[in-house]
């Protein structure tokens, strides 16, 4: 069951990525040969039914998967269930219920994290981070983190992966909305990696936190739209990956 997962946490990655597109035509990738091995890979379909899974966490021996559409989901292997309590995101473009990820003493806390584009109105929405306490297949105690400025009418590059470093910072990447001048002002949020406290305050020793015109929360930036984004098993090193339209790709630590 637990390889079973894994290709699940792979397709469901994949189709994240892939989700830039968006019914928008790219030019053809620049053809690279980097001389990789072949792996076999088993492809084994799950689930068959959802619209448009996005993010995946594992609790357990469940996995919860959201998608884009606005639903959270715990899969236990047999059965598909929807989390009822899910604060509301707004399918705009590529944005819509996001990434999913539990905290790290979920066991103690009970709570979960979830990002994505949110705002008043389809007019008005940038990435949104909330968290709440799962009990069962209900999200109760929903508390809004951080909500990115600015928010405005575009759907594109919301960014959204969630991780947490071994110190339990948690780290959100943000895209810069299809405008990438504004991923090298400091005063907005667009094109950056946040880096929070678990509870949504700002730690004190981020880099620009007594930069009065720079939002605090800021880790790094000039990014483009980073919708992937893990820790080094053993370094603990924050890596990130964010896509170009003409095989403009980077991973950056």
């Amino acid at each position: 069951m637990k390889n079973q997962y894994v290709l699940v946490a792979l397709i469901v990655l994949l189709a994240g990525i892939s989700a830039c597109n968006d019914g928008q035509k790219m030019d053809t990738p620049v053809d690279v040969n980097k001389d990789l091995e072949p792996v076999d890979v088993l492809l084994d379909t799950l689930l068959s039914n959802l619209n448009a899974p996005w993010g995946i966490e594992f609790i357990q021996e469940n996995i919860l998967i959201t998608d884009k559409n606005g639903g959270l989901y715990i899969f236990n292997g047999d059965q598909l269930s929807q989390v009822t309590g899910v604060p509301e995101f707004r399918r705009v473009g590529q944005g819509g219920l996001l990434d999913v990820r539990k905290h790290p003493n979920f066991k103690q806390t009970g709570w979960i994290y979830l990002c994505g584009s949110a705002g008043p109105s389809n007019n008005n929405v940038s990435t949104a981070l909330y968290r709440g306490v799962l009990n069962g297949n209900n999200l109760s105690s929903i508390e809004l983190l951080f909500q990115a400025k600015p928010q405005n009418s575009s759907g594109a590059h919301f960014g959204s992966r969630i991780v947490f470093d071994n110190q339990g910072k948690l780290y959100l990447g943000l895209g810069e909305r299809f405008d990438m001048q504004t991923a090298q002002d400091l005063s907005n949020h667009n094109g950056s990696v946040i880096r929070l406290n678990d509870d949504g305050t700002i730690p004190t020793d981020n880099p620009f936190i007594n930069d009065n015109d720079a939002q605090n929360e800021i880790w790094t930036y000039g990014h483009r739209n980073i919708q992937g984004m893990t820790i080094h098993p053993t370094t603990g090193e924050i890596w990130t990956h964010e896509h170009g339209p003409k095989g403009g790709d980077e991973v950056n630590i």
